[in-house]
């Protein structure tokens, strides 16, 4: 028989039997006295197997070797530490305990993240520039104020934050949206926008384009003065 262990050699079996006496492999012959061993090995490990279901065959084995490493770390124990009173189930959890005492377990935090903190953190600290909004043709795009659109208004504006990309209103100290978004420690929550009628839509179109010019105009002096 070809194994592993120690080379090929016949040895006679001697039984109570003379008619069992024959010739048996000496690799099967020092493996039944200790096979017992190996049934109880699966008997411990059977209920705390660590392996999980994988398509991966090689994963299994791997697990399975910790599984058989571990139990060995069990006997030794208990021979040299003599502690014959503890149980396996025991032992593993003492195991897992010292394991994790050394290499702490950091868990992330589950939900969002907290984008509040994040973007009051950046507003709030660090140097601010404005910039223009341009369109790829190089002309200037007008978006709605940030802060005009949380305070349930609606104002044109074709300057951005660069750092906190936020489009932001620059003009007099009372319409100067780009400095207070920068200042205030908590920003307002958002408001519904009020809907008109057609005739106020039309009223408000009208002075709309006017106000626009006199922003531009305002923004155009603050930038060359």
């Amino acid at each position: 028989m070809i194994n592993t262990y120690m080379p090929h050699q016949m040895v006679e079996k001697v039984s109570k039997n003379p008619a069992n006496t024959r010739m048996k492999p000496k690799s099967v012959l020092e493996y039944n006295p200790t096979m017992g061993g190996v049934d109880e090995l699966d008997k411990r490990i059977k209920p705390y197997q660590s392996h999980r279901k994988t398509v991966k065959w090689y994963i299994k084995v791997f697990f399975h070797l910790i599984d058989i490493a571990v139990y060995n770390t069990y006997i030794l124990y208990t021979k040299i530490a003599s502690q014959n009173e503890i149980s396996y189930l025991n032992f593993l959890n003492r195991l897992i305990e010292e394991i994790l005492s050394i290499n702490k377990l950091v868990r992330s935090k589950k939900g969002r993240p907290t984008k509040i903190l994040k973007s009051s953190t950046v507003r709030l600290t660090g140097y601010h520039a404005p910039s223009k909004i341009l369109k790829p043709n190089g002309k200037v795009k007008q978006s709605d104020c940030h802060l005009c659109l949380l305070n349930g208004k609606r104002k044109a504006t074709s300057f951005v934050c660069t750092k906190c990309d936020k489009r932001l209103c620059i003009g007099s100290n009372e319409s100067n949206c780009f400095d207070k978004y920068h200042c205030m420690p908590s920003l307002p929550k958002k408001r519904k926008i009020a809907t008109m009628s057609s005739g106020q839509e039309n009223s408000v179109d009208s002075r709309t384009s006017s106000e626009l010019m006199a922003a531009q105009m305002e923004d155009y002096l603050y930038f060359n003065a």
